[in-house]
């Protein structure tokens, strides 16, 4: 299977934060060198960590070990917080407020894999909603009470797991492993 459907819901993501950004440029103030979504805490479907493995599996030894090493710490950071929510020490809402270093974010603060990127990354800085929940970017500047257009990640997810039953059962994989989300270090752990 190739990735083409998935490359082009990407794009279309793309296409959404630039218009967005152009409506809306006081709101939205993403720039480079800019990286709180890269200390955001969250998890990826199988098809998005397809792609990011894809991108990895390009880099030159030198940079694949050093991101070796920082997901390495990437998991340190998260099993520690696993740890507190067994101990009931959180709550789970306050999982979005966890910050974990983004192990693809070079010490330049550059993302090694900028181009396949997963879709939590490209929507990053644009009003999002899971459920009726919305969210926004703690730098941006949107008023609240005001209605603005809103990325739908439920319904991104479920295109995201339609896409990755589609590309388990052509690899043969089982479809447990299609609805199995991860995190960007295990994807660098595993064997590439």
């Amino acid at each position: 299977m190739s990735f083409r459907q998935f490359e082009s819901m990407l794009a279309e993501i793309d296409k959404t934060f630039t218009a967005m950004q152009e409506k809306y440029p006081a709101e939205i103030r993403c720039k480079p060198g800019c990286d709180d979504c890269c200390n955001a805490f969250f998890d990826v479907s199988l098809i998005e960590a397809e792609y990011v493995q894809l991108a990895c599996s390009h880099l030159n030894s030198d940079d694949f070990s050093k991101l070796k090493d920082r997901a390495k710490s990437a998991r340190d950071k998260t099993e520690a917080y696993k740890k507190d929510i067994q101990a009931n020490k959180f709550e789970v809402p306050q999982v979005g407020h966890w910050r974990v270093p983004c192990p693809m974010l070079t010490e330049e603060k550059k993302c090694i894999i900028y181009g396949h990127r997963p879709v939590t990354c490209r929507a990053y800085g644009l009003p999002t909603s899971i459920g009726d929940k919305g969210h926004v970017c703690g730098f941006s500047a949107f008023d609240k009470g005001t209605t603005y257009p809103t990325i739908k990640l439920d319904q991104i997810n479920t295109y995201l797991r339609n896409l990755s039953n589609v590309y388990a059962a052509g690899k043969n994989l089982p479809a447990a492993k299609a609805q199995k989300r991860m995190f960007l270090y295990e994807i660098i752990l595993r064997d590439l």
